[in-house]
């Protein structure tokens, strides 16, 4: 089951707990402040960009593309998304990241954040990397050999080693 819910006004919180059939959800472009995807195990996608989120709770072990970016999040647990591919979580307020358990992961945006560290040393499949406008001062690339795609500009970073990166096509 698919539910398109974007451009609708919705504010405050909209819970889908157990929409056990549920698939695919898009609900951007509205005014949510809490989003509870709580036991919808067959959610293999997520569009909640452009709300005013502080919370966003999910826990599908195959969601492959989360979309949360432009909201209020200061924190984003995705622990139990262990199958997540793309995450976007650019213009938030995270001042951490924790992907360790996201060993699927090929593209990371989380430009435009609060971010001072960024373990991907687990991401072993990453190839795309948006992390600029940050406060990183470090990032340790060397375990990220199919990295393709880096953008880092606009961090605390006063070295860079790209040795290991010899896949590496874009750099900004």
């Amino acid at each position: 089951m698919n539910m398109i819910l974007m451009t609708r006004n919705l504010s405050d919180s909209l819970k889908l707990e157990n929409f056990h059939n549920l698939e695919k959800l898009n609900c951007c472009y509205n005014l949510l402040t809490s989003l509870d995807l709580s036991n919808c195990f067959r959610l293999e996608e997520i569009n909640c960009s452009e709300n005013k989120l502080i919370r966003l709770t999910t826990n599908s072990h195959i969601l492959k593309i989360l979309d949360c970016s432009k909201n209020h999040l200061s924190s984003l647990n995705l622990d139990g998304n262990k199958g997540l591919v793309e995450l976007s979580c650019s213009f938030n307020q995270l001042d951490e990241l924790s992907l360790v358990k996201n060993n699927d992961l090929t593209m990371i945006n989380c430009s435009s954040n609060h971010l001072s560290n960024l373990d991907l040393n687990e991401n072993v499949k990453l190839r795309q990397l948006y992390c600029s406008w940050n406060k990183l001062e470090r990032l340790n690339l060397s375990k990220n050999i199919n990295l393709e795609d880096l953008t880092r500009h606009n961090n605390l970073l006063t070295s860079l080693d790209l040795s290991q990166n010899s896949q590496l096509t874009e750099l900004k």
